[in-house]
């Protein structure tokens, strides 16, 4: 199990260890504050927001290996218990996350190094956001 604390110390995240792909990556379940979220799996990218008031973490949508990898970015908005996902990652993975005023960066990386790049998402921008 891997545990992440919120910066104010209100909040902890849990990765609990689910299985590993054969070309690498272990993934994982995910507890929010002592809730598991069920039939979700993540990988180990989990970035806080200095204010703990929203955490992000990379969401697998596949682990088989012939169909991914297939990432996202999953946003928790942790007072109202709300989630949002972003653009899915084909063939790659969402990860580097950072927390800016407008809203939020991620590196969407590919198998090939040279296949990276940046995506800056404004907090206006992001839609669906629902109970997790």
């Amino acid at each position: 199990m891997r545990l992440s604390v919120s910066p104010d110390g209100r909040h902890r995240a849990e990765l609990v260890r689910e299985g590993e792909v054969p070309w690498g990556p272990e993934y994982y379940r995910l507890r929010l504050d002592g809730v598991e979220l069920p039939k979700r799996l993540f990988g180990d990218c989990l970035t806080w927001h200095e204010g703990s008031r929203y955490l992000a973490a990379q969401e697998w949508l596949t682990s088989d290996p012939a169909a991914g990898p297939r990432t996202r970015v999953a946003l928790f908005a942790l007072q109202g218990t709300l989630c949002a996902a972003l653009k899915t990652v084909e063939k790659g993975f969402a990860e580097r996350f950072r927390f800016v005023p407008s809203g939020f960066v991620y590196t969407r990386q590919f198998h090939a190094p040279e296949r990276a790049e940046e995506v800056e998402v404004e907090w206006s921008s992001i839609q669906g956001w629902r109970p997790y």
